[in-house]
């Protein structure tokens, strides 16, 4: 119970985080990039901890890696761009 509570807690709060960072300048990249990072990373964390209450759910699991996979492309699209765009990035 304690683990779904701090589960909620911590979403709660990183959600929060990307609100308030995406309304500060909604158009800015790297302010979007983030956001992406913090609502994928929390989906992933809470699909991981539903797939644990019911193992053998093959769609929780699916979502599992669906959250991982975001999560990685979300962190390699915020380095790339945090704190100011990488000229690596304008060739690709």
């Amino acid at each position: 119970m304690l683990d779904l509570f701090l589960l909620l807690l911590c979403s709660a709060f990183i959600v929060l985080l990307a609100l308030v960072i995406l309304s500060r300048n909604p158009r800015q990249k790297v302010n979007q990039l983030f956001a992406f990072l913090a609502f994928s990373t929390t989906s992933w964390t809470v699909f991981n901890y539903l797939s644990g209450i019911r193992p053998m759910s093959l769609i929780l699991t699916r979502l599992v890696f669906l959250g991982g996979i975001l999560t990685a492309c979300g962190l390699v699209g915020f380095v790339a761009f945090f704190p100011r765009e990488n000229k690596i990035i304008k060739t690709l």
